[in-house]
Order: C-alpha cells, then structure tokens, then sequence
C-alpha cells in the first residue's frame, strides 16, 4: 500500500456553553471547536479524512499565567506543524508509519521548542485521525475492521517493545462494543439540586444533577475535586448522597483529581477522610482515582514507595501524565493501576496502552483499568470518532458530557444536524424544538450506527459550515476568559 498526505484545511466553529464548566484551575464558558481536513492519495484514489476538537483552556498545560488566547495559538501551532510534518513526508507504506514518521519528527521538534509533550503530541493526533478516517473511506472499511485485518499497519511493538510479534487481535475481544455506558462529569461547580439554578433559562435539558440522572437514567459518574481536602469531601459526600437518593447501590463513580493534589500522601489523606463519612456500599462503588497528582511529580520515584505502604488502596490512575511511550510502563511500575484512553492522546498509542494493559494483568493476574475519558468532546466528527475507538478497545463506560455542557449540536447549521441525525439516528434525536441532541438512553449510547467505512461519521463534514482558519480570530469567539 501507498499512502500520501497532500493537503490539510483547519477550520473553526465557535460553541457556547449552556452551564459553565469548572474543572481544576478552569472555568469553561467557550471555546473554539477545531476541524481538521486531510485529502490523501491512497493507492492512486483521492480520499478525504476528517478530525476535530475542542481546544479547550488549562488541559494540555495547566499553566495559570498563560491566557486562553495563548493556549489557542499554541494548539493551532502544535496542529499546523503536524500537518506541514505529514505532507512533507512523502509516500508512506501505511497509515502507521507515516504517523510513526510524523510522531517522532513532530516529538523532536516540540522538544527544542520547549513544548509539553502532551501538547506536541495534540497536533500529531489531530492528524492522525484524519488520516485513518481518509484510509476507511477509501478501502470502505470500517475502523475496527482495518485495525483487526491489519491493514493500517500497526505495530505494537513500535510503542511498547514487549508486545513485538503480537497484534491487537491477540487482546482485543472479536467485535466492538454495540453499547457504552455514559459516565456522566459533576464539576466543580455544576448545581446538585434545583436550588442551585440561578439565573437559568430553561432550554428543555436538565441542568443539575439530581435531574441528569432522572432524565438520561445515568449510572455511572466522574466526580471533580479542586485540592482542597474539606472542601471537597464535603462536596464528595453531598454528591453520593445525592446519587444514592436517586439510584439506591446501582451507581459506580471515578474520582477525577485534575493534578490539584502535591503528592500521594495528601491523596491518601482525602481518601482516609471520605472513609469517615461514606457507608460501605459508597466506597465499594469507586471505580478508581484518576492523576490526583500534577504531571511534574507523578511519575516521580518516591511515589513506588507511598503507594506500597498504603494498604487498601483504591485503584489509581494516571491521565495528564500519559504523554510519550514510556509513561504508561512507568506509571504500571510505581503502583499505578492504568490509564486512561482520548483520542486527543492518540489512537495508534491508546490501542498500545489497552494491549500493555491487557498482557501485563494476563502476566501477573493484577487488575489494570484503561478508562475512557473526554472533557466535554462533542459531535458530529469528534465525538463519533472517540465513540468508535472506545468501542474497539472495549471500554464499557466513559466520560462523555459534551452533550451536558452544550445543547446538542446546535453550533451547526440546520442542514448539518438533520444530516448527522438521518446518518446516526441510535445515537441522535430531533428534540421536541427542532435542537439535534444526543440519545442517552437508561444512561447508556447505542453505537451500531458507527460500523461504517469511516472513523465513526458516516457523512463526510462540509467546509462550509465552519469558519476558514485564515478568518478565525480569538476575538470571534467573545471569550470571558482571560
């Protein structure tokens, strides 16, 4: 097989918050959704792929002296290198190996900028997706059909030596999952109860949460805390009580720490403190803990050490932390028990990462966990391409409120929801005020409509309805942020 990269569009749409999304040092009321366009040449055939993002404030740095407008120049930057990396690259004997080629070249570069990895690697993503969804278009595969055959070229290998000679076949179950179960986000300072709704207009959505769970039936919940130990076990406690006034015992929730804890010892100290104030059946229901710490001490040595002597202890995870190939190894070696998997990271290396994971709890009969989470992704490109690669690894729930923060997809013209609805109808229903809105149903999405030959959209995304990157200006988008 031949595959070449000759041309990359970026285009933008602004998206408004319905409820203002508070998540560590952050506080989300806007933002720019990027879309990301390759046409390829594969085998001869002309082929287009799509990708997109939010590019969302204090994620991929979490520096509080960089403003928002900054951020957005850097993401842009990281994305355009990646896209100038991959057209330069010439013909490529497979999807992988050219991102392969692009990773390491793009990883070199940002290190003599001085950029994190986890933002280098952002832009290399963005052109990865596009280029896999560009290769199913063309050979009428469906993603998780090209993955098993082996036709995108994978190498496990490459990313983790210790799977060389193995393929995702070997630990990935035979077909994707048909359903995921919505794990749904309680920020920082998202409303409870109805008590807390000031100033709400009422737009047909549940906004606070004891109205979430009615409305979508949700079970699963990812529960932020801001660092602060009394503040937020008496935020955590408030919540669960609220969820097991809805839900009884059938509920399960992650704890997301967002990096505000210094180190495992205030970690624990949190958990010792909610011991205090859960009951039994609260406790038992924590999935796991994910990067209480910053990125710059949580894969340092002494945290083996802290984690061995702490007896009982939940499942704990890493997120920010997983930026280059070696992290997750690292993070399995300290104590940790997984990771998480989003298409921003990468999907050729989160297919990697959930096949680490899978041989390592095989080798030693320690449970791993690859979690699926997303901020607040969005539809139509997105979203379904995060949906499909979820689906493949086998994630049975994950974080998914894109469609909490936003209203739908209301961002897009009119023609563009109908079209993403007649396209995805398991996933998508026409609201009773003609709003396109995500179908979550007993708390949970249907996935069948993604088995098609792309990265999940079926459609293919028309340029039109963004605007072209050389018009976009941060001053478009009428941010509140600093």
């Amino acid at each position: 097989m031949s595959c070449t990269v000759q041309e990359t569009r970026f285009g933008f749409i602004n998206i408004h918050t319905r409820i203002p999304f508070r998540y560590g040092i952050a506080v989300m009321t806007e933002v720019p959704h990027m879309i990301v366009r390759v046409r390829m040449e594969i085998d001869g055939k002309t082929a287009y792929g799509y990708s997109a993002d939010n590019l969302a404030p204090k994620w991929f740095t979490k520096n509080p002296e960089q403003s928002f407008a900054d951020e957005i120049a850097d993401m842009r930057r990281v994305a355009r290198h990646a896209a100038d990396l991959a057209a330069a690259a010439g013909p490529s004997s497979s999807v992988f190996a050219l991102w392969e080629r692009v990773y390491h070249d793009q990883s070199a570069w940002g290190k003599a900028q001085g950029l994190p990895v986890l933002l280098t690697q952002f832009g290399v993503s963005l052109i990865e997706r596009a280029m896999i969804d560009a290769y199913c278009r063309a050979s009428g595969l469906s993603f998780a059909r090209a993955l098993d055959s082996g036709a995108l070229g994978l190498r496990l290998g490459a990313i983790h030596p210790e799977l060389e000679q193995t393929t995702s076949t070997d630990y990935l179950p035979s077909e994707p999952l048909q359903t995921i179960s919505v794990r749904h986000t309680v920020g920082l300072s998202d409303p409870l109860d109805a008590s807390e709704l000031t100033d709400w207009t009422d737009d047909g959505l549940p906004a606070d949460l004891e109205s979430v769970i009615t409305h979508y039936g949700i079970r699963f919940f990812k529960l932020k805390v801001g660092g602060n130990i009394t503040d937020d076990v008496q935020r955590l406690s408030n919540i669960i009580r609220i969820i097991q006034s809805k839900r009884g015992n059938d509920f399960y929730y992650s704890i997301d720490g967002n990096e505000q804890y210094p180190d495992m010892l205030a970690v624990r100290e949190l958990w010792e403190k909610l011991t205090a104030v859960l009951d039994a059946d609260a406790l038992e229901r924590l999935l796991f803990i994910e990067q209480p710490i910053h990125r710059k001490a949580a894969l340092n040595p002494e945290i083996k050490a802290q984690l061995e002597q702490w007896q009982h202890r939940p499942p704990i995870i890493i997120d920010e932390s997983d930026a280059g190939f070696d992290a997750l190894r690292e993070a399995l070696d300290l104590g940790y028990t997984g990771t998480s998997h989003k298409n921003c990271k990468g999907v050729f290396k989160g297919i990697a990462n959930a096949c680490l994971l899978i041989a390592r709890q095989r080798k030693s009969g320690i449970e791993t966990i690859l979690s699926g989470e997303d901020l607040t992704n969005v539809g139509p490109v997105a979203l379904l391409q995060d949906l499909t690669v979820m689906a493949r690894l086998n994630v049975p729930h994950l974080e998914r409120n894109g469609f909490h923060y936003f209203k739908g997809i209301d961002y897009l013209p009119e023609s563009a929801r109908q079209l993403t609805q007649r396209n995805h109808p398991d996933l998508y229903k026409i609201a009773p005020d003609q709003s396109v809105t995500l179908l979550v149903e007993k708390g949970s999405l249907n996935l069948n409509s993604l088995q098609n030959p792309s990265l999940g959209m079926a459609a293919e995304f028309d340029f039109d309805w963004c605007i072209p990157e050389e018009n976009w200006t941060f001053e478009s988008l009428q941010s509140k942020l600093p």
